[in-house]
């Protein structure tokens, strides 16, 4: 989960727009919705399978409004139909406390990080996560794109936003789960806290 979910919404986008432009943040809202589609489905899943077998984490999928919502919502659009008003305003609503209610459970979490010692048992896949998000995953990036022969802006994006660091709503999913919340706080962390030195880096690389 920590090296499959980034921090493309919260992060990405100021990132992208203040690095690329208007331009480059065009293309990298597909990459976020991509991001939002994964953690809604494969991320919900893997956090799930922590505690239940692979029926039930599949069911804990198909369990959460997002599921139909997403669908019903393409539906709206491509009808032309919309909300009541009052409804849509507090739909609206909603959507724009949830990165203030994220960052504030993240940051619940956050106080115990500097205390609290990782069990030794999954020190190591502590640090496979940070390699994978930090290192790896900007070189399987780089690799990919140039596989499908991707070029210019869009390389720049694609790439800058897949090297995120591990996003703030697994957070979510580990406490909704009890998937180890701690551990993927501590994950956010470090992986936030490196990227202030790799992106700058790879930012400089692709422009």
């Amino acid at each position: 989960m920590i090296s499959t979910l980034t921090n493309s919404v919260n992060y990405g986008l100021p990132l992208v727009l203040l690095a690329f432009g208007k331009l480059g943040l065009d293309k990298a809202s597909v990459y976020v919705i991509a991001q939002m589609i994964i953690a809604n489905t494969i991320g919900v899943y893997f956090a799930a399978r922590s505690q239940f077998s692979v029926k039930n984490a599949v069911k804990s999928v198909f369990a959460l409004p997002s599921i139909y919502a997403a669908p019903l919502a393409m539906v709206l659009r491509a009808s032309g139909l919309h909300l009541p008003a009052d409804l849509e305003k507090g739909v609206s609503m909603v959507a724009a406390a949830y990165s203030p209610v994220v960052l504030a459970i993240l940051g619940a979490q956050m106080i115990s990080v500097s205390n609290d010692r990782l069990d030794p048992k999954i020190r190591f896949s502590f640090w496979a996560g940070l390699g994978v998000r930090s290192l790896l995953s900007p070189l399987a990036a780089c690799l990919v794109l140039y596989v499908l022969r991707v070029q210019g802006t869009l390389f720049s994006v694609m790439f800058i936003v897949a090297s995120m660091p591990v996003a703030v709503n697994a957070v979510i999913l580990a406490e909704r789960f009890d998937a180890s919340p701690k551990f993927v706080s501590k994950c956010i962390l470090w992986t936030t806290l490196a990227s202030f030195i790799v992106l700058p880096v790879l930012i400089g690389l692709v422009k």
